[in-house]
């Protein structure tokens, strides 16, 4: 562990080395929300160094209790930029457009830049759920959650897609936070769209397909968001620059969402739709940094990105700031490379540029200078030309290191599972094992972590197993057996195991084993149950009896898994289906008519609060104001899960408790009706909303 402390301490020093030889560093920052709802900053920091080389590392991952309210934040902010005494270099601060970090970087003495990725995000999500494409996207998400949701039917699409020739994937559901992830569902739906038919229609389903207009309307959405995709791809990267590729690419996807004479009607609609949303959150964000940087990037310096009648502002701008500038030359060192080619050459935006009237000075000389190719680095050019430039090169180092997203900052949670600690452990295991020489401190290494302790336990599995067949030898035993699905999406066989214990003198239950299964049908089950005494050197006659669920497969028919294993042992005192399933089924039956409102309704409710750390945090407040908390301080909502009727009986409760919060949380969705039926809740969301 100490080594651990000194490889910390050692890259805490080398960063604090590198801060404090630069004249200027951006951050970004985000806050995160755990499964386990424990809260977290991110911050990370950006700059350019004397060999300009952009550097970018975390600064912080803390946790936090305070609510995130704008005074909190900011208070936040400061605290990492005094910790690391970079509170006079810091320039910029990049967040996400929430209200709380809106309103906190104006309490701060650094420039703000929103997210370009959030702002694109915003865009993209309004127009979809205004627009023509809903019907054809219910339809295929419907379809992408029967595959998903049923182990059996994507095994049957894999082998449509081999014998199709296709490669082996599964689709995709997607999210409705992430309109990424309905690109990607809609990609791969029509990637495998001729597989994905043949094995529906060798199914009894009540799904409704996609007609062939409705497909046609899938691939135009496909065509027109995947420079969306790449926009926000190149816009989120950290380790070349990004600040200055904003206007351009937004210059770009306006000329994409040009409407062509080939567009039918949902479509130029769609187009002006997201023109008009993009054009007005574009003048929200910070313009003249990003003009500045624009211009000071000699990818870009033509500025044909801006519009003619604002160029020469921009030169102004950087003329004054030279006036007033004192600092000094930089060394010319080279850089690391930028982004792939393909995506650079797309950022070329053709409009007519006015040439510069004849100046004097280093400005002027800039101005003249040709602009580079899409595909060289801005940085290599300045290593060399700093020299020329002086004062201009400080300001280039101060506005390309800006970060264009908050992605960095966010990205710093990408790995997050359930809990940091969690996501931390198997790294730390790893590094603790290659690093230790003394064997006793590694010894003393514990973590409190699930996946730790998994591994831990079942290092001893082969003992247990020996001891467990050893006590079964000569015992007779009962078998529990019922399917599962494990997150890879596989189907599993467990199986359980009754007997009596003659070392405690009473009858106990253990694990006998876990098969995978392909097809789970009735003579694959058997093969495995077969498989499984016969790994413990086990036989058919020392089966007592064997407990089942109710489902087809397992009882009911001649062929079904019960007939079969009476045929292996005819002296079976019972083979019963389990009395739980049984009243699992009578109340599907009773729910099936409240299942449109508990499931889709409650389900939208659910993902829509509790997978939104802001939207969260605000329910949160809702429910503190009316006074529906519980001890813990926070009443969350259930996931509804239409195969457990407790689990649905939870969801209704949990719902009914909760309806005046989520009338307030969702006053301003209702209709007229119900906002003059339910006038108690306005006074409420009147105030909140202020």
């Amino acid at each position: 562990m100490k080594r651990i402390h000194q490889l910390y301490g050692d890259e805490r020093t080398a960063k604090e080395e590198v801060l404090a030889g630069a004249c200027h560093v951006a951050l970004t920052g985000d806050h995160w929300t755990s499964v386990s709802n424990k809260n977290y900053l991110g911050v990370t920091a950006h700059l350019i160094d004397s060999e300009w080389k952009l550097k970018s590392f975390a600064l912080t991952v803390s946790k936090t209790v305070t609510r995130h309210y704008a005074d909190a934040c900011a208070e936040q902010f400061n605290a990492v930029t005094k910790e690391w005494e970079i509170e006079n270099k810091v320039t910029t601060i990049g967040t996400d457009s929430a209200r709380n970090m809106v309103a906190a970087a104006r309490q701060l003495p650094f420039e703000h830049i929103p997210c370009a990725a959030h702002m694109l995000q915003r865009t993209i999500t309004v127009c979809l759920e205004d627009s023509s494409f809903d019907t054809a996207l219910a339809k295929c998400r419907k379809i992408v959650g029967h595959f998903k949701h049923s182990p059996a039917s994507t095994e049957e699409l894999h082998q449509q897609q081999t014998a199709l020739g296709q490669a082996r994937e599964p689709l995709v559901q997607d999210v409705s936070t992430r309109w990424n992830s309905t690109l990607s569902m809609i990609s791969r739906y029509l990637r495998n769209q001729e597989a994905v038919n043949a094995t529906l229609a060798q199914q009894k389903h009540n799904l409704a397909t996609l007609t062939n207009l409705e497909c046609d309307k899938l691939q135009k959405l496909e065509v027109v968001l995947e420079p969306c995709r790449y926009v926000t791809e190149l816009l989120g990267g950290e380790s070349y620059v990004s600040c200055s590729v904003v206007l351009p690419t937004l210059c770009h996807l306006n000329r994409v969402m040009d409407p062509t004479d080939e567009d039918p009607g949902y479509m130029i609609k769609f187009k002006a739709n997201f023109s008009k949303d993009l054009d007005t959150r574009k003048a929200t964000i910070n313009n003249r940094w990003l003009k500045v940087a624009t211009a000071l990037d000699p990818r870009f310096k033509d500025l044909k990105s801006i519009h003619k009648n604002e160029r020469d502002e921009v030169w102004t701008w950087i003329e004054e700031m030279l006036r007033g500038s004192e600092a000094g030359p930089a060394a010319p060192q080279p850089t690391e490379d930028e982004p792939a080619a393909k995506k650079s050459l797309l950022l070329l935006c053709s409009s007519d540029s006015d040439s510069d009237k004849e100046e004097q000075g280093p400005l002027a000389h800039y101005k003249a200078e040709p602009c580079i190719g899409m595909r060289e680095c801005p940085l290599e050019w300045w290593a060399a030309h700093a020299g020329a430039y002086g004062q201009l090169s400080s300001l280039a180092r101060k506005y390309l290191a800006t970060p264009a997203t908050s992605v960095p900052s966010e990205r710093l949670f990408s790995l997050a599972e359930h809990d940091l600690s969690f996501t931390i452990a198997q790294p730390l295991v790893s590094l603790a094992k290659k690093l230790a020489e003394d064997k006793t401190a590694l010894s003393r290494l514990t973590l409190s972590n699930s996946q730790a302790s998994y591994v831990t336990t079942h290092g001893i599995a082969p003992q247990l197993k020996r001891q467990l067949s050893e006590k079964l030898h000569n015992a007779f035993f009962s078998l529990n057996a019922d399917e599962s699905t494990n997150q890879n999406n596989d189907r599993l066989l467990n199986i359980l195991v009754r007997f009596y214990d003659d070392e405690i003198g009473s009858v106990v239950t253990q694990h006998l084993a876990s098969k995978k299964v392909n097809i789970a049908d009735a003579t694959a089950l058997l093969k495995a149950l077969s498989d499984v005494l016969q790994e413990f050197s086990l036989n058919w006659n020392q089966v007592v009896s064997v407990l089942f669920d109710n489902c087809a497969v397992m009882r009911g028919k001649k062929t079904v898994v019960e007939t079969q294993v009476r045929k292996q042992n005819p002296a079976l005192l019972d083979v019963c289906g389990d009395t739980v399933h049984m009243v699992l089924n009578a109340s599907k039956q009773f729910l099936e008519p409240f299942k449109g409102m508990l499931e889709d309704v409650c389900s939208d409710i659910f993902y829509d609060i509790e997978k939104s750390p802001k939207q969260r945090e605000i329910f949160k407040e809702f429910q503190g104001l009316l006074h529906v908390q519980s001890q813990n301080g926070y009443l969350s909502l259930k996931r509804p899960i239409s195969s457990r009727f407790l689990q649905m009986l939870e969801v209704a409760n949990r719902t009914k408790e909760l309806l005046d919060v989520l009338l307030v949380h969702f006053y301003c969705y209702l209709s007229k009706e119900d906002q003059l039926k339910h006038r108690y809740a306005f006074n409420i969301y009147r105030y909140l909303s202020k």
